[in-house]
Parts: C-alpha cells; sequence; structure tokens
C-alpha cells in the first residue's frame, strides 16, 4: 500500500537523542515531553519496601502499572530514575547508535508503546504517555548522521515488528536542524522557538509588546532581512550527548564527503565531573543524573581557559570561593513522590555569573599579575558578567562564605516544592564547585586535556568546511547553525565563535545562529518535516514495504530525488 494511504493518520514525532528522548505529536504547538534516555538498575537487590517508597509506582502510575509491568521488573525507565539512590545508569546508546535494543524499546514503549486498555474513572484509554495507538499512527524518527545499517535495523525492527507502526520516516537529526534552520519562521506565539544570531546578537523573533513602536519596527526590519538572507547552504554543528556533527547543507541536502564526526561529548564531561567530585567531595558514580543536572546547573563556557584558570587559583589564595563558586544542592531520597523528585530534576537554580567576560579582560589579567590588591575593585566584574552575558542569573557577591549560597538555594528549592516537602539546613547535602565551572566543558573544545584522541568542535567546524567546494565555503561560515544539549552552556556561541574567527579568512563575514533551546532544535525540525505531507510521505516507510524488503528499503528512500538538488 501506498504511503499515501497513511496521510490522515495523527502523527509521533520522536527525537531519539543519546541523553534525551524528546517526543511529542506533530500537530501539537506545545514543547515536547523530555525524558532521559535510560534505564536504572538498582545497585543492590530491592527489596519490596524499597520499591514501594522509592520506585515511581505513585498514585499516578499505579493506573499504569498493567501496562508496563513487563518494562518496570527489570528496571527502573527514564525519569523513574529519579527516584534510585544509587544504580546503574544503562544508556541504550552508545556515541548516539543504537546498540541495544531491548533498552530502547523500553523506554519507547512507556511513551509509545502497543496499546494496553486502562480504565480510569470510566473512560477507557491507551496505557502509553502518549495515549496513541501505534496501529493508527504514523512516526517520525531521528537518527545520527549516516547512522550504520545495523543500528538503522534495530531501530526499524521495535517499529514495524513490536509497536506496529504502519508508517515510519526515519530522518537523520541533522537534517531535522537544517530543515528547521532554513525554513525557520519568525512568530510571536510563546511555545514557537526563537532563532538567535552572532556576534550582531539579533534575536530574529520577537515576543515583545506590540504596543511598543519601537521594537514593533527593529523586528519588522529582522523579519525583511532573514528573508533576505542566502539560506542555500549552511553548516549545521549538532554536538550532543554521545557526539558531535558537523554536517554541511546545500539546498537541504547534505555534503556527506564533509560530514565530520566525533564521539566526544556530553557524556565526557559528566564522567569527567564524576571523577572530581568522587576525588574531592563526594562518590555520586552510581547517580549518573544527579551528576548530569549538577553539569547543567553549573557550569559555563571560558572564554580564554587559561586565563580565567590562572585568576581563579589567584582568586582562592587571596580572596577565598565567594565570587565564583556554586553550592550544588544534592537531592534527598525521603519523599515517596515522583513528582517531587522531577521537580529537583527539572528545575535549575541561580548561579554566580562567569569571572571572565568581554569587557573585564583587563581587570582580570590585572589580577593574575598581581596588581590588585582590594577585593572590592572585583565585586563589579561579577556586576558586568551578569549584565552582558544574556542570561538572568544575577550576582550573589554579597555573601561572605559558601554558606550563605547554600541557604539560598536551600530557599530557592523550599519555594519550588511548596508545602509538599520542606528541607531543613542540617539535612542538606551540597557538593562545591569552582574552577570546575568551567572546566568540565572545556573538554569539548579541548579533547586532548583528558587524553582522547578527538578534535575539538571548533576544529571539526573547520575541517568540514575546508572539505567543501571553494564557491560555498564563504556561505557556511555565513550560515553557521549551532544545536545540540551539549551546546547550552552559558558562553558556548561565543566561545565558539572567538575560536573560529582566526581560522577563517577575514574577509569572510562568520554569523552563528542557535535557539532558546538548541536541545529542541532537531525535534522542532523534524515537526516541521512531519506536518509538510509532501515531504514526510515521500520519505516515509510503510510496513509492508519493509516486511517485503528489509530495512534496506530506507537506504533508497532517503537517497535525493535528482541531480539539481545539489545545484546552488
Amino acid at each position: 500500500m501506498d504511503s499515501s494511504a497513511y496521510a490522515t493518520l495523527p502523527r509521533v514525532v520522536l527525537e531519539n537523542g543519546s541523553g534525551y528522548v524528546k517526543i511529542g505529536m506533530a500537530g501539537n504547538r506545545k514543547p515536547p515531553h523530555v525524558i532521559p534516555n535510560c534505564i536504572g538498575q538498582p545497585k543492590k537487590k530491592a527489596s519490596s519496601y524499597y520499591i514501594e517508597t522509592h520506585s515511581s509506582a505513585n498514585s499516578d502510575e499505579k493506573d499504569r502499572s498493567q501496562s508496563h509491568s513487563v518494562s518496570e521488573s527489570s528496571g527502573f525507565v527514564s525519569d523513574s530514575c529519579y527516584t534510585l539512590i544509587e544504580y546503574f545508569c544503562n544508556r541504550p546508546q552508545i556515541n548516539s547508535l543504537v546498540y541495544d535494543p531491548d533498552r530502547q524499546r523500553m523506554v519507547w514503549d512507556k511513551y509509545i508503546g502497543r496499546s494496553h486498555l486502562t480504565k480510569k474513572d470510566g473512560l477507557i484509554s491507551p496505557g502509553n504517555y502518549l495515549s496513541v495507538i501505534p496501529e493508527s499512527t504514523s512516526i517520525c524518527l531521528t537518527e545520527a548522521n549516516l547512522c550504520p545499517a545495523q543500528s538503522r535495523q534495530l531501530s526499524a525492527e521495535i517499529i514495524f515488528e513490536d509497536f506496529g507502526f504502519p508508517l515510519a520516516c526515519f530522518l537523520s537529526s541533522q537534517t531535522a536542524s537544517a530543515y528547521f534552520y532554513q525554513n525557520f519562521t519568525p512568530s510571536r506565539a510563546k511555545s514557537d522557538p526563537v532563532l538567535y544570531s552572532y556576534p550582531d546578537s539579533v534575536t530574529l523573533t520577537s515576543r515583545s509588546s506590540p504596543n511598543n513602536s519601537q521594537t514593533s519596527k527593529q523586528e519588522h526590519d529582522q523579519r525583511n532581512n532573514f528573508k533576505d538572507m542566502n539560506l542555500s547552504c549552511c553548516l549545521v554543528v549538532d554536538c550532543g550527548f554521545g557526539s558531535t556533527h558537523a554536517v554541511p547543507f546545500v539546498n537541504g541536502v547534505p555534503i556527506q564527503n564533509a560530514a565530520l564526526r566525533t564521539n566526544s561529548g556530553g557524556s565526557q564531561c559528566n564522567s569527567y565531573l564524576k571523577n572530581i567530585t568522587a576525588i574531592r567531595s563526594v562518590n555520586l558514580e552510581f547517580n549518573e543524573l544527579v551528576v548530569q543536572h549538577m553539569k547543567e546547573e553549573s557550569c559555563y563556557v571560558s572564554l580564554d581557559f587559561d586565563l580565567e584558570l590562572k585568576a581563579a587559583k589567584r582568586l582562592i589564595k587571596l580572596y577565598g570561593t565567594h565570587l565564583l563558586s556554586h553550592q550544588y544542592i544534592l537531592p534527598i531520597y525521603t519523599s515517596k513522590s515522583k513528582t517531587l523528585m522531577s521537580k529537583h530534576f527539572t528545575n535549575y537554580r541561580k548561579t554566580k555569573p562567569p569571572l571572565l567576560n568581554e569587557n573585564n579582560e583587563d581587570l582580570i589579567k590585572a589580577l593574575v599579575s598581581g596588581e590588585i590588591t582590594d577585593i572590592k575593585q572585583l565585586e563589579p566584574t561579577s556586576t558586568i558578567s551578569e549584565n552582558n552575558t544574556g542570561s538572568n542569573t544575577p550576582n550573589d557577591t554579597n555573601n561572605e562564605d559558601g554558606n550563605d549560597d547554600a541557604r539560598e538555594g536551600l530557599k530557592e528549592l523550599n519555594e519550588l516544592n511548596g508545602e509538599e516537602y520542606e528541607r531543613d539546613e542540617d539535612e542538606t547535602q551540597y557538593v562545591e564547585l569552582f574552577a570546575e565551572r568551567f572546566s568540565v566543558p572545556e573538554i569539548i573544545f579541548n579533547p586532548q586535556d583528558i587524553k582522547l584522541n578527538d578534535c575539538g568542535i571548533v576544529e571539526l567546524a573547520y575541517r568540514s568546511i575546508s572539505l567543501c567546494p571553494p564557491a560555498i565555503q564563504p556561505l557556511l561560515t555565513n550560515n553557521i547553525f549551532i544545536c545540540g544539549g551539549t551546546t547550552k552552556f552559558r558562553g558556548f556561541i561565543k566561545r565558539f565563535y572567538k575560536d573560529l574567527r582566526p581560522m577563517i579568512p577575514q574577509e569572510w563575514d562568520i554569523r552563528l545562529y542557535s535557539t532558546d533551546d538548541p536541545m529542541l532544535a532537531s525535534f522542532y525540525g523534524a515537526r516541521m518535516w512531519t506536518n509538510n505531507d509532501a515531504v514526510f510521505l515521500s520519505s516515509a516507510i510503510t510496513r509492508s514495504e519493509y516486511f517485503e524488503n528489509g530495512a534496506s528499503v530506507i537506504k533508497i528512500k532517503e537517497q535525493p530525488k535528482s541531480k539539481t538538488d545539489y545545484v546552488l
């Protein structure tokens, strides 16, 4: 049966990342569900009391126990790991490639698995979280660029054979990001993404009040400039949890001869931070998601790593740590509510701004050379950082020690939890991070620092541009789209531009683009792709085609339609 016969079916978008799975309905403009892509296996054999008090089977999930009893009997699926104290975090992917189909099936089954009808309040509904029936739903699934046939075969078996989807589209994550960038339309809707550019710091969509005539005129000019941009070529730099990709595109078609990847990403940052905390404060070897949340909340990218590291060493000897340190508050696993634990992992406390920024480099150099003798000369540094980093992070330099910072953080958590659970200061544990805040993300730019045989993300982008035809290289440098969850670090875009600028000829313009949440860029692109009937149906695979030809039919479908697709 032709794919057009399934055009009226509802469509699901599944962005299958190594660290997080992003999933939602194609027709829904709300942000997707973001869940960890992992299976938690308790370190010690769980007793019946432990499972009852610490597992994800709270009052809401007990209604779904019939549909997921098979999955959760062998592990805690996805966000259920939030309630585990010590566990082995087993991920179904390695370097962005599916290698364990059983674990991947368990994660997907919780949200889009075969329908197990459950009765609640007199209503019968599917047992999966999206409330979809796979047998009458089509799906768009993303994978890494140039995904090996074996990995794609594993995903196809789950989609067609285990879940029974009648129609599926397998799309490269980098292709989805490029499609989002090249087809982006500015909008005022709060649920729609925002596109930013650097170094001119232009926001290509505005959500400000339409009553402001000056703002409306500026937004109108930005929309016209965006329409006039040459979007025929772009370079997608995707730095995720398991790998980093640099893929150039011409008219939406990837130049695979110039597409490069490395195996460095957010997972290496997690491992490095885990080792640091084990040596200096607390062993979090068996709590992967706590380390990941600590990294996302506390860390930032330094504009000049060597200079800021020297300044941090000088600062801690002379004045202490309160200008830069951050106390990450560890969760307390005494609550039976999974909802309460999820609040800890899905919200981020305010942190102090970076020590070094574009406006205080001379002051930091004076600190390193020993010219600064009064701490009051440094306190305006954090204020400048706060006003120029584009972050809503306030300055806490009035705190005299780390205890004040911890008390403020505890107050924030208690306000977040409300009356459901209030923590005491005596039972609160925290991990203090100082220079680790900017030394951990440095791995992305210099993997050699921890003896990895991969090049940094900036060098990867430069090599990809160099492999392209000379005629399109200036166009690529003018349209670099940064995406992926690991690029969410504060200061990432500025550091990327600073390191790339000396490598590129001065007469070429460099302009970087990113969204307000780079981790969701490929999901938004896949959703736009799925909502386009002509594009989606032409690249989709029917279940009957899969059973007749196997997974090889997917490779045939993703080939360019004609040679004219490459014409500039």
